[in-house]
């Protein structure tokens, strides 16, 4: 299905992993751009999906409350290159509120990390007594079709997701169309989540696996190479001598790329 709801009519929704709306459905439709993304043996879950929309503001909190997901990564900002690609979907300051259609949502805290904001938000549907808290976690240094300087502030936003005492349900990642930056993401999270436990990762297969079930998902080579140099940022801040010679030259080579590309966006 595309329609008003989606931000690219060229980026699909996959049926078969597609998240369904339960609530006020009917006269609400079940419809909302967002994938499942599930890797076997393992049992933290994704949802992937575009940023919200002015129409769909609604449908996204809806979604958090049913799937009673713990955490929701914006990677995004309002505007990049001077184009809006995420509307503000969320009260902006520590106990403001607004309702989208039936939901009170409600910011109740803001911390600031560095590069990110932490806001702690209460969620209750209109004639519901049950509210739900999620954290909502802005990366603010993540270029749109672009990579972040270096990997740290990756693994920190996922330290940040394992340290919520309330992950028990589905992660919410987004961007703007949810597949370049949403797809890196957890592409990382489920690299390291398998060398801590001791297992052998094969990258093109978990990538072919991501796109399974978010289609176009990591869809620039620079991202590709991201997810690589972060997952070796990670090896190196584990084994600081080990591995240091092996790792260096892939971590100047990606450096030397991200400072070209730099320099042709100013152009």
């Amino acid at each position: 299905m595309t329609g008003n709801e989606d931000t690219f009519q060229d980026v699909i929704c996959l049926e078969s992993t597609r998240v369904r709306l339960t609530q006020d459905v009917p006269p609400s439709t079940d419809y909302i751009h967002a994938n499942w993304v599930k890797f076997e043996g393992h049992d933290r879950q994704f949802i992937a999906t575009q940023a919200p929309l002015q129409n769909t503001i609604d449908d996204f909190w809806r979604m958090v409350f049913q799937e009673r997901c713990p955490s929701v990564l914006n990677l995004t900002q309002t505007v990049e290159t001077d184009k809006m690609k995420c509307i503000l979907y969320w009260p902006q300051h520590a106990g403001s509120f607004n309702t989208y259609d039936k939901m009170f949502v409600n910011t109740k805290k803001i911390e600031f990390e560095e590069q990110c904001a932490i806001y702690t938000i209460e969620l209750v549907p209109e004639g519901c007594s049950d509210s739900h808290i999620v954290k909502l976690i802005h990366m603010t240094n993540w270029p749109d079709k672009g990579v972040p300087a270096s990997g740290r502030h990756v693994l920190r936003l996922l330290r940040m997701v394992v340290a919520n005492k309330l992950d028990c349900g589905p992660i919410v990642v987004h961007c703007s169309a949810g597949i370049g930056r949403t797809g890196s993401i957890i592409l990382i999270d489920i690299i390291l989540r398998k060398l801590f436990f001791g297992e052998k990762v094969d990258m093109v297969k978990l990538f072919k696996q991501l796109r399974d079930q978010r289609a176009h998902a990591i869809n620039m080579p620079s991202l590709y190479v991201f997810v690589v140099y972060s997952v070796l940022d990670y090896i190196r801040a584990k084994f600081p001598t080990r591995y240091r010679d092996k790792t260096q030259k892939f971590i100047d080579e990606f450096k030397a790329m991200n400072l070209a590309q730099s320099n042709l966006s100013r152009k």
